[in-house]
Order: C-alpha cells, then sequence, then structure tokens
C-alpha cells in the first residue's frame, strides 16, 4: 500500500504527485488528509512557490483517480498506516510530524536541495546564496529536520537562458518525480544516514534575498554551459592547483593554490591544505587536519585526525637516498604514522619509519629521528622529550 499524507485542503504539489503516481500505474493509493494549520503571513520579496492547485477538495481529486481517501488527525497516522515493513508513505505535504509517526520508518520526504548541505527553509534561495549545488534529495525522515537515510540525490540542470523562476520550476518538478520514483528507489538505495552538522535554516530575511538575483547571475555565468549539469563537489579547490584521478577528497575540505593531490591519495573531511602542497601516491589524511604552505606529504606517510602540520615542515620516506641508485617504488618506501592530533612546528623534519604519539608536539626547526611516546613535547636537533603537553598542546612536565 502506498500513503499520501497531505492536507485537507487544495494542495498543489500533493495535485501533481498523484497525477504522477496514476501515470505511472499505481492504484493502490490512499490519501490521508491532515488539517491545515495557518502560518504567519511571510512575504518573501522573490517569490518563487507560489503555484496555485486546481480548486477542488483533496477528496473530489482522490474521487476522480479513484483512490482512497482518508481525514486523519496527525498524531493518529501512526495507527492508521498498516503494514510498516511493506507499506510506503508519500510526503504530499505536512507540517512537523510527531514522534511517533515519525518512528514509523517508512516514511520518505522529497526535499529541494542536495541534502545535507541546506536543511529547512527556502531551500533553493540559501543554495544559491551560499553556492551549494542545486539538487533534490528523497530520503526517509528521522526526528531530525531534513535528514534521516538518503534514497537519492539529482542535480537540476543549469542552461545559459536559465532565469531563477524556471530553475525554481524545474527543480519543483524534480522534487515531485523523486519523491513518485522513491517507490523503486528505495529498493536498491544505500539508506545511509544523512549527516545532521549543517544549520536548519529559517526563511530567507528580505536583506540577502536582494543580494541572490545577482549570486543567481554568477552561477549560471560558472555553471549554464549548454547541456550541462553542475560537477558535484563536496570540497574546494582553487583553480591552480591539480587533482590528478582516482582520489578521494572528503566533504568541506579546502585545498589552495598550487597544491598537487596525486593519484590514489585519500583526504578526509573539513581539512584544509595551504599554497604549494605536494599530497603524495596512496597518501591516506584522516579528517580535520591542517596543513600549511610548502609542505609535501610523500607516499609512506599517513595522518590521522586533527594533525597539524606547520610550513615548511619536511617529511622524507626513504632511510638512504642515492641519487646514483634510485629507489622509486612503494616497496622501498618506508612507513611514516603521524597519529591523532598531533601538532608539528614550522620548518621541522620528520625522519622515515617511525610513529608520533597521539597528542604529542613536534617543537619548530626540531628534527625526529625515532618513535614519539603520546603527549611528549620534542624539541631540538636531534630531537629530544624535553616534557609533556596536556590535549590542549600545554607543557605539563618538564
Amino acid at each position: 500500500m502506498i500513503y499520501v499524507l497531505t492536507y485537507n485542503v487544495p494542495h498543489r504539489k500533493t495535485q501533481d504527485l498523484l497525477y504522477r503516481l496514476s501515470a505511472k500505474g499505481y492504484n493502490n493509493i490512499v490519501v490521508l488528509a491532515t488539517p491545515w494549520v495557518v502560518r504567519n503571513n511571510y512575504k518573501p520579496l522573490i517569490p518563487h512557490r507560489s503555484l496555485i492547485p486546481i480548486d477542488i477538495t483533496t477528496e473530489h481529486f482522490c474521487k476522480i483517480f479513484k483512490y482512497s481517501f482518508q481525514k486523519v488527525e496527525i498524531d493518529n497516522i501512526a495507527n492508521v498506516v498498516g503494514d510498516r515493513k511493506k507499506d510506503i508513505v508519500l510526503i504530499g505535504g505536512a507540517g512537523i510530524l510527531p514522534k511517533n509517526v515519525v518512528q514509523l520508518g517508512n516514511i520518505i520526504n522529497a526535499h529541494p536541495s542536495w541534502l545535507p548541505y541546506i536543511r529547512g527553509l527556502d531551500a533553493l534561495k540559501w543554495t544559491i546564496y551560499f553556492d551549494k549545488p542545486i539538487g533534490v534529495t528523497s530520503h526517509i525522515i528521522s526526528d531530525e529536520v531534513d535528514a534521516g537515510l538518503l534514497i537519492k540525490r539529482e542535480l537540476v540542470p543549469l542552461y545559459p537562458w536559465d532565469t531563477f523562476h524556471s530553475v525554481a520550476y524545474r527543480q519543483y518538478e524534480m522534487e515531485i518525480d523523486i519523491l513518485c520514483n522513491s517507490i523503486t528507489d528505495i529498493k536498491n538505495a544505500s539508506l545511509e544516514p544523512l549527516p545532521t552538522d549543517q544549520e536548519v535554516r529559517r526563511r530567507m530575511p528580505n536583506s540577502k534575498e536582494k543580494k541572490l538575483m545577482k549570486r543567481f547571475e554568477r552561477i549560471i555565468d560558472k555553471h549554464g554551459t549548454s547541456n550541462r549539469i553542475m560537477t558535484i563537489k563536496d570540497y574546494k579547490v582553487h583553480d591552480s592547483s591539480f587533482i590528478d584521478e582516482n582520489v578521494k577528497i572528503g566533504r568541506d575540505t579546502e585545498i589552495w593554490h598550487y597544491s598537487h593531490i596525486q593519484s590514489g591519495a585519500i583526504i578526509g573531511t573539513n581539512c584544509i591544505l595551504g599554497q604549494n602542497v605536494n599530497i603524495g601516491v596512496n597518501v591516506k589524511i584522516g579528517n580535520y587536519v591542517k596543513i600549511q604552505n610548502n609542505v609535501s606529504v610523500y607516499e609512506g606517510v599517513e595522518l590521522e585526525d586533527h594533525v597539524f602540520c606547520g610550513p615548511s615542515m619536511v617529511f622524507t620516506n626513504i632511510k638512504y637516498p642515492r641519487s646514483e641508485f634510485p629507489q622509486k617504488g612503494s616497496e622501498y618506501y618506508q612507513r611514516t604514522l603521524v597519529k591523532k592530533s598531533v601538532s608539528i612546528g614550522a620548518n621541522a623534519t620528520v625522519l622515515c619509519g617511525i610513529t608520533i604519539g597521539e597528542y604529542a608536539v613536534i617543537g619548530a626547526g626540531s628534527v625526529v629521528t625515532k618513535d614519539v611516546p603520546d603527549y611528549a613535547l620534542i624539541m631540538g636537533n636531534p630531537g629530544k622529550i624535553t616534557g609533556y603537553v596536556d590535549k590542549l598542546g600545554k607543557r605539563i612536565s618538564q
């Protein structure tokens, strides 16, 4: 059974959804109509979802398509839905659903953004304002706003002739389609949890709407090539940098000027790589790592989460380098492991084949020649333990 949740008043999105379900041959539809709640009379400067429904009741609309219709209080939805393992509930229109309804685990929403970037209201406007990918997402809802389990995401095509409203309407139609298609898409979906670290947006204030059209024009200039869809990138790369093939870069990572990420490298989320940074073949870098200017992380080196590499610090990966006798290839490279939350100061040198323990601090200009225990403070050439630090990096022992 397929349930469609909506309001007991004419509603355009619900009508369009029922049209598509009928066109696809679905006839086992039950429409659950909840009371309409009057909301604050917000007046946008740029309306984009003012679509007018056919002026007939939802009940009469269902009779035309021979769908079942039932009025229901929103708190009673959980008692109406039948087999939770087989049945699907599509949200045509609804306010905030109570917890007992969300916990059914089979309620599907289509959201007008590429989740998780923009959550909440006015998603298209905020997407444009922050220059995020314009898309639509189907997902099983959770008790957090625009979160839950991912079913599918699709990007909205952009063209040179587009206006704000043509993109808005194209996105709306794709939103209806992805919601309708979720009935079959869910069977092969990964159902991975959607991150919830992005702010839930409210209605866009008029002061920001005034800036919207110029930002939209920049997006069209950048992405609106004929028959081209925006390239979805979860990260930022400066135009002067090079990213080889077969590279994985995590969400919200930033790579700045004249840097090079070589094939097979894996870089986590929320990292910052400064100017003139080289990441070698097959190097693995964790999340929230910060690498300052002029640093090369060669093959054989691994950085765990929250590592800090100061400007011009040096890693090595061959113990006895000889230009006359080349040692090129993974079999020659010594493994160096820099564990969680280590800080390495500017111009320090780390010789290969060692492990630096969690939260250790390597002083500026120091040369690390052997393994470093957790929380140790290393200074000098060769580097020696001169004390210990806490998690904030402050000395706690001489």
